[in-house]
């Protein structure tokens, strides 16, 4: 994953670890574009149910749920943020499979 200035930044300020940054590139299910070549990746309450209290590589997921990343076409994450009204981002997200 290629961290942007302004995500490096962002995720220091927020207290979003770069293991958690790397769960949520594995794990985020569900997508929705945010205008230009950008979208929005976060991880599905199901998902977060099924992975239980903590992710295989020993990350509690309830520091996931809301996380949102914003990442371009080419991969580049541009920002990182916890969305305590993660509902605005999801009302039109669709699945999809990684």
């Amino acid at each position: 994953m290629i961290l942007s200035r302004h995500a490096t930044i962002r995720a220091q300020q927020r207290g979003i670890s770069p293991a958690q940054l790397l769960a949520m590139e594995s794990y985020g299910d569900r997508e929705i574009r945010r205008g230009g070549d950008c979208y929005a990746i976060s991880i599905s309450k199901e998902t977060l149910r099924r992975l239980g209290p903590m992710t295989p590589e020993g990350i509690p997921t309830d520091r996931l749920k809301g996380l949102t990343l914003v990442q371009s076409e080419d991969g580049t994450l541009v920002t990182a943020f916890r969305n305590p009204a993660d509902k605005i981002y999801r009302r039109c997200a669709r699945r999809i499979t990684r």
